[in-house]
């Protein structure tokens, strides 16, 4: 069945129409009809797959096949290297029609002589020799569903084109850290490592720093007739540093607390509000949070998150609990 679209016109039921084929567009799809199914061979002697499905354009190839592990670029390698051999080889793909009982026809397509390297039914249309498809290369390779993976290739062409653009990229790559292109590799992995490095440090740095502030919080806390306050601006890097510094404070305290946090960047203020359970029968966050402020979060059981533009609301948040807790 052929689907077509009408641009311009009208048609009638007992319209003549003059159709012709897109050969330029034919041949491209037929080009990677026939690298689907070598690709479906080298897949099965490379690592026993099973083909799931398989989608074709004039642009690329994407083929589904159960697969348990991701496969690693020495394997792609490998795959990339015979599909690219056999297209050298300037393997003969024969159609051969077969006629089956209920008189519809079934075509085997063969690759190699006499199907040496792959033999399967399809009724698509094809080349008629390896060499057609000139080059072959994997742009990717992913999960899609638990035990099936997905491979995207490109053919002729575009795969040239996208070899000699990974190159350029390479040659880019070693002018700007000034290495060698025989040794890129090796470079770039010493740079990775000394990366990882340095973040190691800057957590282990950060780790401390926390711990001083930490320290330093609890000193800062003080006493409003039995209960412990703390209200304190922050300099801190990033706003979810709020919730861990809050959670480490609380492992030194147990109860009658009241802990306000604030951070302050590009013109906000976000606010953390912890009451400790033995404090919410005489204040309470609705009561403190009577505000037109953006409350991001708020749960009267462990904390509210608010973001404010005025620090006003900050000595607003500090009168009303002295106020209630002079009561």
């Amino acid at each position: 069945m052929h689907i077509g679209r009408l641009l311009k016109g009208y048609l009638l039921s007992d319209t003549n129409v003059n159709i012709y084929i897109d050969k330029v567009f034919r041949y491209k799809i037929s080009i990677n009809h026939s690298a689907i199914h070598l690709l479906n061979e080298t897949l099965k002697r490379v690592l026993n797959i099973v083909k799931k499905g398989f989608l074709i354009n004039e642009k690329k190839i994407t083929f589904d096949f159960n697969y348990y592990k991701k496969i690693s670029n020495e394997q792609l390698f490998i795959i990339e290297q015979l599909m690219n051999n056999e297209i050298i080889k300037q393997n003969i793909i024969s159609i051969k029609k077969l006629s089956r009982q209920d008189k519809k026809n079934i075509q085997l397509v063969c690759i190699g002589k006499e199907g040496s390297y792959s033999i399967e039914f399809c009724n698509g249309t094809h080349i008629n020799n390896t060499k057609n498809i000139v080059n072959f290369c994997i742009v990717s390779e992913r999960s899609v569903s638990k035990g099936i993976r997905r491979i995207e290739a490109l053919t002729n062409k575009k795969a040239i084109h996208y070899i000699f653009k990974n190159n350029l990229i390479v040659k880019n790559i070693s002018y700007n850290i000034k290495q060698n292109i025989k040794n890129i590799e090796k470079n770039i992995l010493n740079i990775i490592n000394k990366q990882k490095i340095y973040i190691d440090n800057l957590k282990r740095l950060k780790k401390i720093k926390i711990k001083q502030l930490i320290k330093k919080l609890l000193n800062q806390m003080f006493y409003l007739f039995e209960y412990k306050i703390l209200i304190k601006n922050i300099k801190i890097e990033y706003k979810k540093d709020l919730f861990l510094i809050l959670n480490k404070i609380l492992n030194f305290i147990l109860n009658k607390s009241i802990l306000i946090l604030y951070y302050i960047k590009n013109n906000s203020i976000y606010v953390v509000i912890k009451i400790t359970k033995d404090c919410l029968n005489i204040i309470q966050y609705s009561v403190i949070l009577k505000t037109n402020q953006n409350i991001i979060y708020n749960n009267n059981n462990e904390f509210s998150y608010i973001k404010t533009s005025s620090i006003l609301y900050i000595k607003k948040i500090k009168n009303k609990i002295k106020n209630i807790l002079k009561k």
